[in-house]
């Protein structure tokens, strides 16, 4: 059987150059913004800001573009509605924190690293073909069952340093 690599969807390479015309203006004109900001406390905290929104992007287009009977079953439960909101809110509080509290900063970065890998790794089947992941990309039966595994564990170590993160941060702000 072997990885086939198929083409992108028109629809697809719209999102994807949307997404990414939108980027680009967005950090020309967040550089612009970051530029007359003063204070590197703040500085630092709009950088993390930014690249979580892109995280949270990147993560609805993996959904979209391998939407399959698996992601499709958990979208009706609401399940990445729910982790992308959690995800989104606990990071955007944390970036406040994480140049004054280092902890707060590693736990950042491993809650960035495991959401994107869940969502990047998981993959899906449709009703004939081969599973595929990737945005789509790659079709191999081989990598995906043993992914099918891993992506769920992921997803679980994820839920897991947010949670240890939105305590973390709790002490953060009582200090």
């Amino acid at each position: 059987m072997g990885i086939r690599f198929s083409s992108l969807p028109v629809i697809g390479l719209f999102v994807i150059v949307t997404v990414v015309v939108g980027v680009v203006f967005g950090m020309r004109f967040g550089a612009n913004e970051l530029k007359r900001e003063k204070n590197c406390h703040n500085r630092a905290a709009k950088i993390w800001q930014i690249l979580i929104i892109l995280f949270v992007i990147i993560a609805i287009l993996s959904w979209i573009l391998n939407m399959g009977w698996y992601r499709f079953v958990l979208t009706l439960v609401l399940a990445p509605v729910i982790h992308a909101v959690f995800f989104a809110i606990v990071n955007i509080k944390s970036a406040e924190n994480a140049v004054l509290f280092p902890k707060m900063k590693k736990y950042m970065v491993l809650s960035c690293a495991t959401y994107l890998l869940a969502y990047l790794l998981f993959p899906d089947v449709g009703d004939i073909g081969e599973m595929y992941l990737f945005f789509g990309l790659i079709k191999s039966d081989a990598i995906a069952n043993v992914l099918i595994y891993v992506a769920p564990i992921i997803f679980i170590v994820n839920g897991v340093i947010l949670v240890l993160q939105s305590f973390a941060l709790g002490k953060c702000r009582s200090q």
